[in-house]
């Protein structure tokens, strides 16, 4: 099928790897549900090759991809069940700045995230995407570019969430079952597209709004403020952008500054730290 013209107001395609095998999903992995009513949330088709650089997984770990159950597709956006839990999820990198100091702070703390990260961003910086999932983190797709999927082409969805499920796969060797859309933004395109994919979509409670450097104390009392109620489960918004300007990277560096108080913080009020993963689903 010939490649679908821009909508008023989008670019062109982005330049991505060449389409050369659908995205394999077995199909004792994901259950069929039914299509979930449309909702816009503010603030099977050709997928492109590994990107060139990265490193096919090994045998083993292309066999643990494969064997990986995800939950069926479904929105997510507060924790399922009760309890004092929560989710710390990081979006928009890999980042060669923020990334991996961020690594440091969870294994010092004992505790694991899951990382949305960006196709254009792994395939700059695939030792990292690595290293993420070597340290038992969750890495998840966040599109390839960016690209709001509220106001995306079926085309460009394709694109964007194709190619970044292929690469993080490959550089991984473990299956991608999660979805952020970026900005949160969704639409009824949009999400039956991704049910159609097998992946869950993971929105959030609370946003410290890091990427905007309002400071580390800032980003700290929001973090505290963001479960709905006292005592609630919350999924955490945070940031591990790659940015290279003065401010984005004063960003990134508030952001490292305050993760070890939110940790300490939420641990000192009972709370238990999860990952979004399978383990999270009762089906």
């Amino acid at each position: 099928m010939g490649q679908a013209a821009a909508l008023p107001g989008q670019d062109a395609l982005p330049d991505l790897p060449s389409a050369t095998a659908s995205v394999p999903v077995p199909s004792s992995t994901v259950a069929p549900t039914a299509t979930a009513p449309a909702t816009t949330t503010p603030s099977s088709s050709p997928t492109p090759a590994a990107t060139p650089g990265s490193a096919a997984p090994t045998r083993a770990r292309a066999s643990a991809a494969s064997a990986r159950t995800c939950p069926a597709p479904r929105t997510l956006a507060q924790l399922p069940g009760a309890g004092r839990r929560i989710a710390l999820t990081f979006d928009d990198g890999p980042s060669p700045i923020s990334t991996r100091p961020i690594l440091e702070i969870l294994d010092r703390e004992g505790v694991k995230a899951t990382f949305f990260q960006i196709g254009e961003n792994a395939k700059e910086y695939p030792q990292i995407t690595r290293e993420v999932a070597r340290r038992g983190h969750v890495v998840a797709n966040h599109s390839w570019s960016h690209r709001d999927f509220s106001t995306s082409s079926p085309a460009h969805l394709r694109q964007e969430v194709d190619a970044t499920t292929t690469l993080l796969q490959s550089l991984t060797g473990e299956r991608i079952c999660f979805v952020r859309a970026p900005y949160g933004n969704r639409s009824t395109g949009s999400d039956a597209f991704l049910e159609g994919r097998g992946l869950t979509q993971i929105m959030w409670q609370g946003d410290t709004r890091d990427w905007s450097g309002p400071g580390t104390s800032a980003i700290v009392r929001d973090a505290l403020a963001a479960p709905p109620r006292r005592g609630a489960s919350v999924i955490l918004l945070l940031h591990d952008a790659k940015q290279f300007t003065p401010k984005g990277q004063e960003a990134g560096r508030q952001t490292v500054a305050a993760l070890p108080t939110v940790i300490r913080e939420y641990k000192k009020l009972g709370y238990t730290f999860v990952q979004v993963d399978g383990t999270l689903f009762p089906d």
